[in-house]
């Protein structure tokens, strides 16, 4: 079977199993697979087998797929059809997912970055135009996405500080750092939803010790509501990374909070949320005497985001 002849049929088999985007898909997992060692032409297996080993796996330009249409398909693509027919996400099948013009690893346990996700990243990378090495810091920050997406688009030294709860995502955030030599990054765990002002103090005292105030704080928070229905590839990622209380905003007090106590005076603040809650988001900025508060929609026209700046 050709190259054209499986996308075709894996076409179909998507669109059967569920998946609006099905001939994206199914063309879009031919140029990862193309991309493989030994599938591309390239000399030498060995030099190919490390590459791939220390960079994320990036899908073969559109070019390619249609000069190479004739050729026969790579026999691992109807296992990985397979896979996406089970609903499997497309980005654990890869082990990668682009954002700001780069490629992150991912890996299953951990969430997925979302292109909507990007428009936060350049904000703040808008933000700290012209400053010298500025300081950023991602709460909630997962595999790094965020933070390192801003930090890729700002293109010049910047300080970086990941903080979650995760320990897998802290792990998989500082392989994908390896990925943008111009962020000085350090990720740190802890967790953002401590209750109690003593145990919160206490957790935001050690993180913030040895830290200089950021100049912006980004934060992709859990922000669905519980009865939200979602697909199966939602369903993938952690449910603690997803889901917060009933209305979506159980933790953003905490994350409020955490923002005020990394951020300097005049600091950028940038959180994504649901879009059933930016009202409410935006409100409890204000609430807390922030400034220039901001909702910004995503290129759907949905609520996505809010920004503001921290008290002088």
């Amino acid at each position: 079977m050709t190259i054209n002849q499986a996308v075709r049929e894996a076409t179909a088999q998507l669109a059967a199993a569920g998946i609006d985007s099905a001939a994206v898909e199914a063309r879009l997992l031919m140029r990862y697979l193309l991309a493989e060692p030994g599938a591309a032409e390239v000399a030498g297996a060995g030099e190919a087998t490390e590459a791939a080993a220390s960079a994320p796996r990036a899908a073969v330009d559109p070019g390619t797929l249609f000069l190479r249409a004739d050729d026969p398909a790579p026999a691992e693509y109807g296992a990985w059809i397979a896979r996406r027919v089970a609903r499997e996400p497309l980005q654990h099948i890869v082990g990668s997912a682009p954002f700001c013009g780069m490629d992150l690893f991912v890996e299953p346990g951990c969430f997925v970055p979302r292109p909507e996700t990007e428009l936060l990243a350049e904000w703040a990378a808008r933000f700290l135009a012209g400053r010298p090495t500025p300081r950023v810091v991602d709460l909630c920050c997962g595999p790094g996405t965020l933070g390192l997406g801003v930090s890729f688009l700002f293109d010049a030294p910047i300080s970086l500080i990941g903080i979650d709860i995760s320990r897998a995502a802290l792990q998989l955030a500082e392989k994908n750092a390896g990925l943008v030599p111009q962020a000085k990054a350090r990720f740190i765990q802890a967790d953002l939803s401590a209750n109690s002002p003593a145990e919160l103090s206490a957790i935001l005292g050690a993180v913030t010790a040895n830290l200089e105030p950021a100049d912006v704080v980004v934060c992709n928070p859990p922000y669905v509501p519980e009865s939200t229905e979602i697909s199966p590839e939602v369903a993938a990622d952690p449910h603690a990374a997803v889901f917060s209380g009933a209305d979506g905003l159980e933790l953003m007090p905490r994350v409020l909070q955490w923002a005020e106590a990394l951020g300097r005076r005049g600091a950028g603040v940038g959180i994504e949320h649901d879009d059933s809650n930016g009202a409410q988001v935006a409100t409890m900025m204000q609430e807390r005497g922030w400034t220039e508060v901001t909702q910004h929609r995503d290129l759907a026209g949905r609520p996505r985001f809010v920004t503001a700046l921290l008290p002088q």
